[in-house]
């Protein structure tokens, strides 16, 4: 795994203790610029006119009085007020300064002030992890937001955040939620007439999955992503609670464009842009990208030139100006197929800044995308403690009973080292060992306790901070366990080795702690950082540890780590689900025994893991919903939050202030650090300080003077170019054949061909024309998505060629690109499906053809009257648009008629593009030749998809669930051996099936019929059926064209902890189907490993910006 920021791990939260503190109740206001000096540190507005002096002890104040007025005629000093403690307030006529400095010299003066003007502070920022917020308290690097609180804090401004969703229930978030008060909730009703039915908190314009998309008025976070930008721009000051936003007063409207995967769609992200601006947003934060020119966002941008909007630069560490990213890259001229389209002057790009406790103070950080033409600058964006969703069901500590075995087991997600105070060790340690594994310190005269010491201290990690060595932190436990009066014996785990076997008699339990190891064997790699090539639990002791629990054992696991790498065996023996790892744990409460009313505080910063609990499995402790994450997509909010403030401050002066300007501002008012002057186009970090500075200096309405600049975010002119015209009707393309391979685009793209060698002879000619821009006519309920084309060759073809077709996704609607197939026209004008696989990054529809004839593309839209709004719709539309499955010819579909294992047989030949067979002798006693179904009841035979009882096929029987799953599993060639159901009916599942129920369901196959059944008796309707067809279809690569790719698994911090392969032409984002918990649980086993992937690569906007994003349907170790 990638282990980033080792050093905050390490050196905890000493790094840390020099931030500034929150502010006090009152004090006085910053100085305004260009005061003498320059230094905003210096603080002041102040009384003019009016010094404030104290005399020496032993001068008489009333003589000193008339002494000084004489000495200092040219001070025009007048007596004005006497004050306590000899203190006296005087007028003068010279500059305050001036005056100061004079009145110092005078020996019979103690002291010179001015006489400060005190404000009461609108925010008081008592808010606990307030002071760990670099970015707002850093007085160097920081954005110094605080400071303008007095003048606004972003009360009537809202920020639309298109991102995961958002929390709207957290409780450092929920004061500050746009709330549609013109809509009334749940009634059902569209109130506002908005086209949104009961959206009372913004909305989500894509639902839990991009292949899938399903609206809905809930854009509730399950991700994390926006929920940790919205924390940053809009958390609530001064309620005592976690963090402060930049601007505590701004409203959030929550837009959820982004799938519970982190990617989202051009529609939905159109879609959001517009509900945003319909309903008042006046800043919009895209903390996203995609490296594909992107049309219709570019023009919904375009279209709202009074809205302000704010882009991350990304996380490839690349130049934005020569390797555009959008939409950040917006704010420069584009030219895309020679039409220029300008800059758009109401977008704002933002790198990253570096963490100023690292050693890259002051810099860039690493990850950073940068550009001196599309990037405008830089804000804080490495190490950003912001809010996360609320935990709900995952813990970072666990309690397990085992009713099998009667083990017992406590699970931290932590280590002792991270906890606040030896105080809280010792409770903890003692609570998990007495109050629940019921080990008492009598017990252990006879039965020690066995100390497993798995820290690896002494061994060194490199970081690009340096060489760390790892800390021994075993006396924290055995401190805890002494005072308690425990007798134990500890067993010290060499690198890379591993610990004796246990004896349950031997021993009365075992505490095993990793500490900071990462594993148990690691090598730096100078691309992806820390490797782990080995988990803390070798395999060794995997098995240990699994053989004594078996035998009724008691464990103790803890560390940040330690159930890293071995998801079976915390799976079978833990019953537990590692989810997440790398976050920053800041505090925990009790929830089950032992720790149920208890809470504990931790170093800052502190990792852990996060882990769901099963059946046996409890969480004993749910940590509080804040984590500190790295990425460009944490600096565009506090640009956005800084927006908010000036556009507010803005309002209560009655200035007009239009978003070029303040981008112009905020470019102007940047802290210049040498570091980032060949990086950004300002070359400098957020000073929001100096910006609203800027802002309060805007000339009053019917006054003259300078507006601010008017400049855009980045380069070219402010022209519109024309919109880009149809290019016109592209002509004929011919191809001479070689006798060997070619792979050749013709008619501009429209048309790649792959001709394999021996397909066509040497010269033979292949000629490829537009025949017509539409077809004439089209099948049933189809939509052309493409030109009409002749392919003609001068030679039949020898060998199929493969033949990709680009698609014009402007005409799919709402349609599933996945219904898009290559149809072939016959003589009479009507046309037959040929089939097809999409490829959604190269916006084509790929086939093999045997002989060439006119094709186009079509998608074809399937419906029926039964299936509206049925959990089923999508999967059912989905296989009857491709042929696979179809309907009544009453126009309905009937979603729960069983499906009987004939019609199963002619279901799964058209999924495969299988031949019927039809033997003279039939293979079945039961299925006659005359018989409708004996073709393919063959056909699925011979394949092996399906078999008999002996002699018979049974084919007018209905399927059941389980014979489902062992077709499943036959046919999507899965294998498994240590796969475990728990279902409440498990001993129904017949002995021949079970393997088949359990690893159809760890791959996200099938589900049970509610949480706790699976039904294996029940018979397989034929929406139930149509939804397996669809997952089979999408595993097995035969809708879409899937990609093969190889390289070494790793873990990445930037953003949110995920997946990256690091293969040889960059690094790959991996996203796993999450109901496919064998492959998750694999792929966190191989963590450090070489490993095959097979996906599909998503191209669409992501919030990762690390590189393409590839949707996981298999991997494979390339290890030996």
């Amino acid at each position: 795994m990638k282990f980033r920021k080792v050093v905050a791990i390490i050196l905890t939260a000493v790094l840390l203790a020099a931030v500034v503190a929150g502010p006090a109740s009152a004090r006085p206001l910053p100085l305004l610029s260009g005061v003498k000096g320059g230094k905003e540190a210096v603080p002041a507005p102040y009384v003019p006119g009016e010094v404030i002096v104290k005399f020496k002890p032993g001068v008489k104040t009333s003589e000193a009085k008339s002494r000084l007025f004489a000495a200092h005629r040219g001070l025009g000093l007048a007596d004005k007020k006497t004050l306590p403690n000899g203190v006296s307030l005087f007028q003068t006529n010279e500059d305050i300064q001036e005056a100061i400095e004079v009145l110092k010299k005078d020996p019979r003066v103690e002291y010179v002030q001015p006489n400060y003007i005190y404000r009461v502070c609108e925010v008081n920022v008592n808010d606990p992890l307030y002071n760990l917020q670099w970015g707002l308290v850093d007085e160097v690097y920081g954005t110094k937001a605080p400071r303008v609180w007095n003048d606004a804090t972003g009360e009537g401004i809202i920020v639309a955040v298109i991102d995961t969703g958002v929390d709207y229930n957290h409780p450092d978030l929920k004061d500050n939620i746009w709330r549609n008060t013109g809509e009334e909730a749940d009634n059902g009703m569209d109130d506002d007439g908005n086209g949104y039915v009961d959206d009372t908190v913004g909305y989500d314009f894509i639902g839990s999955d991009y292949l899938n998309s399903k609206p809905d008025n809930d854009p509730m976070d399950h991700f994390g992503h926006g929920t940790h930008v919205a924390g940053i721009i809009a958390a609530v000051a001064g309620n005592g609670r976690g963090v402060a936003g930049v601007a505590p007063g701004v409203k959030i409207m929550a837009l959820k464009a982004a799938d519970d995967s982190g990617v989202l769609t051009t529609g939905a992200i159109v879609a959001a842009i517009d509900y945003a601006a319909k309903n008042g947003a006046n800043v919009v934060n895209m903390s996203f990208e995609t490296p594909q020119f992107d049309q219709s966002m570019y023009n919904a941008i375009k279209n709202h030139p009074d809205i302000l909007f704010v882009a991350a630069a990304g996380n490839e560490g690349r130049d934005n100006d020569a390797n555009p990213h959008y939409p950040a890259g917006f704010s420069m001229d584009n030219v895309i197929d020679g039409v220029t389209y300008p800059a758009l002057p109401n977008i704002i790009s933002v790198a990253a800044l570096a963490d100023p406790s690292g050693s890259n103070r002051g810099g860039l950080a690493y990850f950073s995308n940068y550009g001196l033409k599309s990037v405008a600058l830089a804000a804080p964006g490495e190490g950003i403690l912001s809010t996360v969703p609320t935990f709900g069901d995952a813990g970072v500590a666990l309690a397990v009973y085992d009713a099998v075995y009667g083990g017992r087991a406590v699970l931290w997600g932590f280590g002792a080292e991270a906890l606040s105070t030896a105080g809280a060790v010792y409770d903890s340690v003692v609570r998990a060992v007495y109050n629940f594994l019921d080990i008492t310190p009598e017990e252990t005269m006879d039965r020690p306790l066995l100390v497993v010491d798995d820290d690896q201290s002494g061994e060194e990690i490199d970081t690009p901070y340096g060489s760390l060595t790892l800390p021994d932190v075993s006396n924290l436990y055995l401190n805890a366990l002494s005072t308690a009066g425990y007798v134990y014996t500890t067993c010290q785990v060499a690198s890379g080795g591993d610990c004796p076997p246990v004896d349950a008699a031997v021993y009365a339990g075992v505490l095993w702690f990793t500490g900071l190891a990462p594993g148990s064997a690691w090598h730096w790699d100078g691309s992806s950082g820390l490797v782990v090539d080995s988990p803390n639990l070798t395999v060794n002791d995997q098995v240990y540890l699994a053989n004594y629990l078996e035998n009724g054992g008691r464990l103790f696991l803890s560390g940040w780590a330690a159930a890293a790498g071995a998801g079976d065996f915390v799976k079978d023996y833990l019953h537990a689900q590692m989810t997440g790892q790398s976050y920053n744990l800041l505090a925990a409460d009790g929830l089950e025994e032992p720790y149920r009313g208890v809470s504990y505080e931790f170093t800052a910063p502190a990792y852990f893991s996060l882990f769901l609990p099963a059946s046996h499995a409890k969480i004993a402790l749910l940590p509080r919903p804040y984590a500190s994450w790295d990425g460009t997509s944490m600096a565009a909010p506090f640009v956005s939050g800084g927006a908010a403030l000036a556009l507010s401050r803005v309002r209560t002066l009655g200035v007009e202030l239009a978003p070029g300007q303040l981008i112009s501002i905020l470019k102007q008012s940047v802290t210049s650090l040498d570091s980032l002057k060949a990086g950004v186009t300002s070359g400098g970090t957020l000073n929001l300080k100096q910006a609203l500075d800027h802002v309060n200096a805007l000339p009053k309405p019917g006054s003259t003077g300078g507006t601010g600049g008017s400049g855009g975010g980045g380069g070219g002119g402010s022209a519109p170019a024309p919109a880009p015209g149809v290019e016109p009707a592209p002509g004929t393309a011919e191809l001479k054949a070689t006798g060997e391979a070619q792979k050749v685009e013709v008619l501009n793209g429209l048309v790649a061909i792959d001709v394999p060698a021996g397909a066509l002879p040497k010269d033979a000619s292949l000629t490829i024309a537009v025949a017509a821009e539409t077809p004439a006519s089209s099948p049933a309920g189809a939509v052309a998505a493409s030109p009409v084309l002749s392919f003609q060759t001068s030679t039949p073809l020898a060998k199929p060629v493969k033949v990709g077709i680009k698609y014009d996704a402007s005409r799919l609607g709402s349609l599933d690109p996945r219904t898009l197939q290559v149809f072939r026209q016959n003589d009479d004008g009507t046309w037959a499906a040929v089939g097809g696989r999409l490829n959604r990054e190269k916006g084509t529809v790929v086939v093999e053809l045997s002989h060439f004839s006119s094709y186009a593309i079509f998608a074809l839209k399937k419906t029926f009257n039964d299936v509206g709004a049925h959990w089923a719709q999508k999967d059912i539309e989905l296989m009857a648009a491709r042929g696979i499955i179809g309907g009544y010819e009453d126009g309905t579909f009937r979603p729960e008629k069983p499906v009987t294992r004939a019609e199963l047989a002619a279901l799964l030949v058209k999924l495969l593009g299988l031949s019927e067979m039809r033997p003279q002798a039939p293979t079945f006693a039961d299925v006659k030749p005359s018989a409708w179904y004996y073709g393919v009841v063959e056909a699925a035979a011979w394949a092996g998809l399906l078999a008999g009882d002996g002699r018979n096929f049974r084919p007018d029987a209905t399927l059941t669930r389980q014979e489902m799953a062992a077709v499943a599993v036959r046919l999507a060639g899965l294998t498994g051996s240590s796969q475990t159901v728990s279902f409440a009916d498990e001993r129904e599942i017949a002995p021949w099936a079970r393997q088949a129920v359990a690893v159809a369901y760890a791959r996200g196959l099938m589900r049970g019929v509610d949480d706790r059944l699976f039904a294996p008796s029940s018979v397989v309707t034929r929406a139930q059926c149509a939804t397996l067809l669809a997952r089979l279809g999408d595993r097995l690569g035969l809708f879409e064209e899937a990609v093969t790719l190889e390289g070494r698994l790793v873990m990445s911090t930037v953003e949110r902890p995920h997946y990256e392969l690091l293969a040889g032409d960059g690094n790959y984002v991996l996203i796993a189907d999450r109901s496919d918990q064998a492959l998750s649980l694999w792929l966190d086993a191989h963590l450090g490993r070489n490993i095959r992937v097979k996906g599909y690569l998503v191209p669409g906007p992501n919030i990762y910006m690390r590189g393409p994003v590839l949707r996981v349907i298999n991997a494979e170790s390339t290890e030996l």
